[in-house]
């Protein structure tokens, strides 16, 4: 029986998970370790300390016990004592209550993943165009980027982009209620209102710039707004009701996580592997993103491009809810972008989860996919010369900063521009050779994440 496209595409994520639980486990035995991974590569073992230390053996086996470490060990002592240490003020309360029905076990890793591919997926059958919503080797693509192991760990993203998709859904379907609840959820999961809000903020003011209507934003505001303070406010009384304090969330920021606004001085990274991500997501993501941005405004200050004309959001057209989302998505990076270079000093740690691990920049990679459609060959050389610019940047970069040429901890880089480059060429080749490089590049993120997953169990994290 020939399997539509829609069905394949929603076997991918379950067929990827439990390939990807087979294959970790696999590694952690002997034989397969050293026949496969073990002869490129030495695990990280514990140490206790970033970074750790590696060694030619094979991967740790998953137990309930290795997943509570880094960030992790904060979420099951929020899900079994609740708020009655300092350090857990930092967090939202909504992701280890999950964790906590799950038994703090190793169910959070199936759970966690298929929030968000499930979602994922939803978003490419809503926003892709129909070769993009129809494509499963696309989305095997996206779910095997280096990136995504973030969601295989305990920790809140997963969760987060199930509940903004909820939001997403109600926004695409009219529905306030379920755009409400949704970012709710999301708003008790992490703390969105300060870039989310500002995000909302930067869209409006373009909708003011075209529509002329001040009330326009302020409807847009009303639906926006009161389910991430409600959301924030509930957060915060959960911790009251443990400390005594409405205020732990904000001194913790400042004395446990040193997030305190200050002007960088020196750029730093806790890896090289994480480096790799961290600069992919400035050079491939933020610079583009801040080009759009900026393509925008000036469009919307000179009324050259007619992006909004409904003055009710929720009764746009569906391309004109597209086009929202996508400048939101596109502020929101920017946005990330910008806290982390002042609120973090220069140290880059964690900018990619940030960036690359929200339905914001899926939303982002959706609309660049679209557009694609619709290149010509031409078009898609000029992309071409601009990855490998870009490519060659980071090459000096490593050298400059590392003193050193790229080498094999940059692997992250090298795949996520494999990928974008086979994104870029996918009509331009017969169907079966674009099948066997998505596979092959598939295989290799797969491998990939195991690798970076087995150093979060190793307590040797070294991408925060």
């Amino acid at each position: 029986m020939q399997l539509s496209p829609r069905t394949k595409q929603l076997f991918v994520p379950f067929i990827y998970l439990a390939l990807f639980l087979g294959v970790y486990t696999a590694l952690t035995h002997h034989s397969f370790y050293k026949f496969t991974i073990g002869r490129f590569v030495h695990p990280y073992k514990e140490s206790m300390q970033v970074g750790g230390h590696t060694k030619d053996e094979p991967y740790f086996a998953i137990e309930n016990n290795r997943l509570h470490n880094w960030d992790g060990a904060h979420y099951y002592k929020i899900g079994s004592e609740g708020y009655s240490y300092y350090d857990a003020c930092a967090f939202f309360p909504l992701f280890p209550w999950l964790f906590k029905l799950t038994g703090f076990s190793w169910l959070i890793i199936i759970v966690n993943f298929l929030l968000f591919s499930l979602s994922l997926r939803y978003l490419f059958r809503k926003l892709g165009d129909v070769e993009v919503k129809d494509s499963w080797p696309t989305m095997l693509l996206l779910i095997a980027m280096p990136s995504v192991f973030v969601f295989f760990i305990p920790y809140s993203e997963g969760l987060f982009f199930f509940c903004f998709t909820l939001c997403i859904a109600g926004f695409l379907k009219g529905n306030k209620y379920l755009l409400f609840t949704g970012l709710l959820l999301a708003a008790t999961t992490r703390p969105i209102v300060s870039i989310v809000l500002l995000s909302i903020v930067a869209v409006e003011v373009i909708r003011i710039l075209q529509t002329r209507s001040i009330k326009a934003m302020l409807n847009s505001l009303v639906l926006w707004l009161p389910p991430m303070i409600i959301g924030t406010a509930f957060s915060i009384y959960i911790q009251y009701l443990d400390t005594g304090s409405f205020t732990k969330f904000i001194t913790v920021q400042n004395d446990v996580w040193n997030h305190t606004f200050r002007l960088p001085t020196q750029i730093s990274d806790w890896s090289d592997e994480g480096h790799a991500l961290n600069v992919f997501a400035i050079l491939f993501i933020v610079l583009p993103v801040l080009v759009y941005c900026a393509s925008v405004f000036i469009k919307a200050l000179n009324r050259q491009a007619n992006l909004f004309a409904t003055h009710k959001i929720l009764a746009a057209t569906a391309d004109e809810k597209f086009r929202y989302l996508t400048i939101l998505s596109a502020a929101y990076v920017v946005g990330s972008f910008i806290f982390i270079m002042l609120f973090q000093g220069g140290s880059l740690n964690g900018m990619f989860r940030y960036i690359m691990c929200t339905p914001f920049f899926y939303i982002l990679l959706i609309a660049g996919l679209n557009q694609l459609q619709h290149f010509n060959l031409k078009s898609k050389v000029v992309l071409l010369s601009i990855n490998a610019i870009l490519s060659l940047v980071f090459i000096v970069w490593i050298r400059w900063f590392k003193h050193r040429m790229p080498n094999a901890t940059e692997f992250a880089f090298l795949l996520l521009v494999a990928t974008a480059t086979l994104l870029i060429l996918y009509k331009n080749f017969p169907r079966w050779m674009v099948v066997l490089a998505a596979l092959g590049l598939s295989i290799l993120g797969l491998f990939y994440q195991t690798y970076l997953f087995n150093s979060f169990l190793a307590d040797s994290w070294i991408l925060t």
